[in-house]
């Protein structure tokens, strides 16, 4: 492969990567409100079971009291469930990241590897030179006219 070709792969599988480590951080950041709301629904129920209890008038409001506590449950039951959604959303993001990563690096070792093979062969053409220079030197007694 191409030195030029490898570099245009690294930069777009880092870019990938770096994309997909945003959109993780986003859905954290997502969750977190998500959670924050199931937490505020909870904490609303507890001081309304921790207020002093009305005492309902009529059966019209016993019935209402009763539907504000059920539709109550319902919302943290949902916002549980969103929450839910949300975490297995983002363990999905994070595996999407951590492909997208262990690409880039990948990339990143093949041109580690190419640069030390590239050296290698520079070591190897040089030492054939000098080789070469030294095997000259000798057959021609040292005559400093052939080098």
């Amino acid at each position: 492969m191409q030195p030029a070709t490898l570099r245009r792969l690294q930069e777009m599988a880092h870019a990938q990567a770096d994309g997909e480590g945003r959109r993780v951080a986003a859905m954290q950041t997502q969750l977190q409100a998500e959670e924050q709301r199931r937490q505020e629904l909870m904490a609303y129920e507890r001081a309304y079971y921790q207020a002093p209890p009305v005492i309902a008038s009529s059966v019209r409001q016993l019935q209402e009291q009763s539907l504000f506590l059920v539709k109550l449950r319902e919302a943290i039951a949902q916002q549980g469930q969103q929450c839910e959604a949300y975490g297995l959303r983002l363990q999905e993001q994070r595996r999407r990241w951590q492909a997208a990563q262990a690409k880039a690096q990948s990339l990143d070792l093949l041109a580690a590897r190419q640069v030390a093979e590239g050296q290698q062969r520079q070591r190897r053409r040089e030492q054939k030179e000098a080789d070469e220079f030294a095997q000259r030197r000798r057959h021609s007694g040292g005559d400093p006219s052939l080098d």
